[in-house]
């Protein structure tokens, strides 16, 4: 199911049950904190991104991105996070000032995008100067 659950390890007792919160229709990804030990991100089918307090047993916080989340990351210091919908969509969550990103510009490419391409023998597409697949 799309149940989180927690349990002691020393008395295999049910802790909690964070699926019951219902914030994910498929839950994908599961990623801990890199340094907060009770914290735990999670994804899905639904595009939800969500903060968990283990100990606690409740959601810290949850964006709404309507798109499901194929992956997700902390940042090495936790303070962001990093996700990658379906769609190709690149979305950055966090603490502090959003002025950096703003310097970003909206479209980025491949530095080989533009070069030309061909068909190998297979019929499929290939850099034209390294015999390679396309992204």
């Amino acid at each position: 199911g799309n149940n989180l659950k927690i349990y002691d390890s020393m008395s295999v007792t049910l802790l909690h049950n964070l699926g019951a919160y219902q914030q994910h229709t498929g839950m994908l990804c599961l990623r801990p904190h890199p340094s907060i030990e009770n914290l735990v991100l999670t994804t899905g089918t639904g595009g939800n991104v969500v903060v968990w307090d283990c100990v606690r047993g409740r959601v810290v916080k949850t964006w709404r991105t309507g798109s499901a989340i194929n992956d997700v990351q902390f940042s090495k210091n936790g303070q962001h996070i990093c996700a990658v919908t379906n769609k190709g969509q690149i979305l950055f969550f966090g603490t502090g000032s959003r002025e950096r990103y703003f310097e970003a510009p909206e479209d980025q490419f491949f530095e080989r995008d533009y070069l030309k391409v061909e068909y190998n023998p297979d019929g499929v597409v290939v850099d034209h100067e390294t015999g390679h697949l396309t992204h």
